[in-house]
């Protein structure tokens, strides 16, 4: 597991702005890095594609209190990140972008059949991010019966009515105002806790203002977690959530309104916490049982089977084989 000091950066600058170059980041993983896999697999909702020439994968987002661009170069074996210098890549990228792992005996582990090895030669060049722990589970709780574009679009919604602005400097911005994702007690003190009231949150996103489709039932459990979150009734220890049976992880989170198996699972699994664990929508669903387990599968059955046969790499099979599903059609 490779720490920061092990890589080898050149800084340089693009577009006027400083910018960074992880070299031989392909050596850990047999696909290379693949920014457009990595961020457009719906494990995160503020990156967004922005190509460029040369740079067909380059996505464009906020983490960490950042405003970057990631892309890959020489075919994967070589990352950039626009708007960063040597000494964020210690203090962010390197966790962010789970630098540390070394995905050759993952994709062994788990490269169980023929399904398995299509999928992992089709996205084997995307990474599972390590990001922050508040923001992934008030995220998911906004996922819960929506698509991932709505969600991307609540959640930037979210971010500029109450997040923080950053600086965005990207050519991308052409002056336009970039926020951070917000602190859950600017969150909690802003959305309605009472599903009888409408604080007008998402309005102008099809089906999201609150009141409808989105708050009817979204907006308190978004508005009590995370309130919960800033007032400390519920602090996360993330040494023992990784440590527990995941069982009784997923137990923990679920004491969070709005709060069941699979934002549990997302949440251990896509803020970096665990990758026993198996998140399972539809399109995960669809596959396991068109492909292993047949029709009548239930979801119980289906996390079970992911964690017998995937042991403790079922979250990088389960994101492997889901992008795999909804990109290669």
């Amino acid at each position: 597991m490779p720490d920061p000091s092990a890589f080898r950066l050149t800084q340089t600058v693009r577009d006027g702005l400083p910018a960074l170059i992880v070299h031989d980041v392909g050596d850990l993983s047999p696909g290379g890095f693949n920014a457009g896999l990595t961020f457009e697999s719906g494990q995160c909702f503020r990156w967004r594609p922005a190509p460029v020439s040369g740079r067909p994968d380059r996505c464009a987002g906020v983490a960490g209190g950042r405003r970057a661009a990631v892309s890959s170069l020489r075919g994967g074996r070589d990352l950039e990140i626009e708007n960063a210098r040597a000494e964020d890549f210690a203090a962010f990228w390197h966790h962010y972008l789970d630098l540390g792992t070394d995905y050759g005996p993952v994709v062994e582990r788990v490269r169980t059949d023929d399904y398995m090895r299509q999928a992992l030669s089709f996205a084997s060049g995307a990474r599972l991010l390590r990001q922050d722990f508040a923001e992934t589970l008030l995220s998911y709780i906004l996922s819960a019966r929506n698509s991932i574009p709505r969600v991307m679009s609540l959640v930037e919604a979210l971010s500029e009515r109450f997040g923080a602005s950053l600086p965005s400097p990207l050519p991308d911005d052409e002056g336009r105002p970039v926020f951070d994702f917000p602190a859950p007690d600017a969150i909690a003190s802003g959305l309605c806790p009472d599903p009888g009231r409408d604080c007008g949150f998402g309005e102008g996103i099809p089906g999201g203002r609150c009141g409808r489709a989105f708050g009817g039932y979204r907006c308190p459990y978004l508005a009590q977690s995370a309130r919960m979150l800033s007032t400390g009734s519920f602090r996360p220890d993330i040494d023992r959530l990784a440590h527990l049976p995941a069982e009784e992880a997923r137990a923990v989170l679920k004491a969070l309104p709005g709060v069941g198996d699979k934002i549990a699972d997302c949440t251990l699994l896509y803020a970096g916490v665990r990758t026993d664990v198996c998140p399972v929508d539809t399109w995960v669903a669809r596959v396991v049982r068109s492909v292993w387990l047949g029709p009548r599968a239930g979801v119980r059955e289906i996390m079970a089977f992911a964690s017998e046969r995937f042991g403790p790499y079922a979250g990088y099979a389960q994101f492997w084989f889901f992008i795999y599903a909804r990109k290669s059609r």
